[in-house]
């Protein structure tokens, strides 16, 4: 099977480097790719629902479904993007 003729790969678009250091000003700090895309989503619908944004602050046992994980620095700032987050909810930006 070959993947060079997926027609919907013509569709596909990058984040450029303007966005992620405005997403980057907004967390003081490298942003994740799930906090990349609710800013994304806010710029381009009115009605946008998230759903399993934990933040990473369940067990560290708990994050991985399929095996146990030891703790190591991801390089992201979750309490941030947490707060940020949660700021959209309160001007009811997302849901």
């Amino acid at each position: 099977m070959s993947l060079g003729t997926h027609q919907k790969a013509k569709k596909l678009h990058y984040l450029n480097q303007d966005f992620i250091s405005d997403c980057k000003e907004l967390v003081y700090d490298y942003p994740s790719i799930g906090f990349q895309a609710v800013i994304l989503a806010t710029q381009l619908s009115d009605n946008i629902s998230i759903y399993g944004f934990s933040f990473f602050e369940e067990e560290w046992k708990k994050q991985h479904y399929f095996e146990e994980i030891k703790p190591y620095n991801r390089g992201h700032d979750f309490i941030n993007e947490k707060k940020y987050v949660n700021l959209l909810k309160e001007k009811n930006i997302i849901k």
